[in-house]
């Protein structure tokens, strides 16, 4: 394919205007406490684009429009429903995670909720560095080859170009870099999905007429089940990937560290989470609207058949930015992220440092680990969508139980919680590696109630927690 010199063009004005940000905002970052959670002074706007720019991704454009293109609106239905539920999981922890603690990450929760400053904060961090790594190998994929098979691009110089301009913007700046560079990439995506979707509406006649055509195509594409597609216990499994894998994330609890009050905190979902509802709607509803004027093309090609042949240039080039927004606005706050869990809670915990030393860590932790998942994105492990399926069950095979029961349950006990989360992990890498979910039982039903009902049996089975704790956490 040949390269369209606007789009390269396009694409070096960008990345120029995110470095110009990313250095702006590191000037900002003078202590490790304005870089890790920009110093506790996020505004409310700060807040809710940054959480929209984050939880938009490149599965969110690409991959969800490829799924409505295939299902219809069954996938609307069901996976916007767990999603939303997630989001008021996040909102019932915002109390405990600024409220309760004055952190940095999950770890310094887990830490204080179950009285165990190494191993569990040790053991909590860990997971979280690897799994969020191998989210940013798969970002880091996505754009490697959206950049090829819409631009033109090679994948690898797409794909090198892109991890180096996060990894350094997020380096110098850390947190007011993510929030400053997340709001012009979060109205970039928004602005150009929201106008697109409409103008696919219209190419299609109107709303009406698009759901008439869409049943002439196929009456199941307007079933909820997608004709039987997916049976009630494949839906409930989204449901709780969806919602569990949504309130586990690291980087969100972060977020709520980020506000100065509560009232702050309160608005990363109440307003973020309707920002991104939005979004999800817009880009759905374009992936039907591409079935009905494109009906026999891959699904997986929905997105650049839109881009190529149904929008004008000027719309195209904002919704390839989006894209490339997606990605990165993701990216920058899962590195970022992953930098402060090795320097606060792996590398900090093991030999306590100086303020100063702890920020120059917290630089070249981010940075090394940037790169290390670019060279991973760049040597292509596996398919995108098969990585993305083991991070989505094993994140909250791993976290979900003792993190929610650290809010819910009292009685639940620092070695309940250690054996709850390794238990879980265990659990899932074996159901949904080697076992192959044997029976068709996926593998969060089985890795989540092995979770369960360790943290149950060995929370029981040991001494309760200090009194400490329980006045803390669960009085008020």
């Amino acid at each position: 394919m040949e390269v369209d010199i606007r789009w390269v063009g396009f694409l070096i004005a960008y990345f120029i205007l995110l470095m110009i940000i990313g250095y702006y905002a590191s000037r900002k970052a003078k202590k490790f406490e304005d870089y890790t959670v920009a110093g506790r002074r996020a505004s409310s706007f700060h807040l809710s684009w940054h959480f929209a720019a984050s939880y938009i991704s490149a599965a969110s454009v690409v991959g969800l429009m490829s799924y409505q293109y295939e299902y219809g609106w069954s996938f609307l239905a069901f996976y916007t429903s767990g999603m939303a539920f997630g989001w008021l999981l996040l909102h019932i922890l915002s109390e405990h995670f600024r409220k309760k603690v004055v952190g940095h990450t999950t770890a310094d929760f887990f830490a204080e909720r179950y009285y165990s400053d190494k191993l569990l904060r040790f053991w909590i961090a860990i997971n979280y560095i690897w799994l969020l790594t191998v989210y940013m190998v798969i970002q880091y994929m996505g754009i490697g080859r959206v950049s090829e098979v819409i631009l033109g691009l090679p994948y690898f110089w797409a794909t090198l170009i892109v991890g180096l301009v996060v990894t350094i913007y997020v380096a110098l700046g850390g947190a007011w870099s993510v929030l400053y560079t997340d709001i012009y990439q979060a109205l970039i995506m928004w602005i150009g999905v929201v106008i697109m979707a409409p103008v696919i509406v219209a190419l299609c006649g109107g709303f009406t007429n698009m759901n008439a055509r869409l049943a002439e195509i196929n009456p199941a594409l307007l079933d909820i089940t997608a004709g039987g597609v997916f049976p009630p216990v494949t839906i409930a499994h989204f449901f709780i990937l969806g919602s569990l894998a949504t309130a586990s994330q690291a980087y969100y609890h972060r977020m709520f560290y980020m506000a100065p009050d509560k009232k702050r905190v309160k608005s990363i979902i109440g307003i973020g989470g309707v920002l991104t509802a939005i979004f999800y709607i817009a880009i759905m509803i374009g992936g039907v609207g591409v079935r009905v004027l494109a009906p026999g093309i891959d699904p997986e090609m929905a997105f650049p058949y839109a881009v190529k042949n149904l929008l004008p240039v000027g719309l195209s080039m904002i919704i390839i930015g989006a894209v490339y927004a997606a990605i990165m606005s993701t990216v920058d706050t899962i590195l970022l992220t992953v930098g402060i869990h090795v320097s606060n809670d792996f590398i900090g915990v093991i030999k306590p440092i100086s303020e100063k030393k702890k920020l120059i860590l917290a630089r070249l932790s981010t940075l090394a680990i940037g790169l290390v998942a670019l060279v991973m994105a760049l040597i292509r492990p596996a398919g995108i969508m098969s990585i993305y399926i083991f991070y989505g069950v094993t994140l909250p095979s791993f976290i979900a139980a003792p993190l929610f029961a650290g809010y819910f349950w009292k009685r639940a006990t620092k070695e309940g919680a250690i054996a709850s989360s390794v238990a879980g992990l265990v659990t899932a890498i074996l159901w949904h590696g080697p076992l192959k979910q044997p029976f068709g039982i996926p593998t969060l039903f089985v890795s989540l109630q092995v979770s369960v009902i360790i943290l149950i049996v060995v929370s029981l089975l040991t001494s309760p927690p200090p009194q400490r704790v329980v006045e803390r956490f669960f009085k008020e």
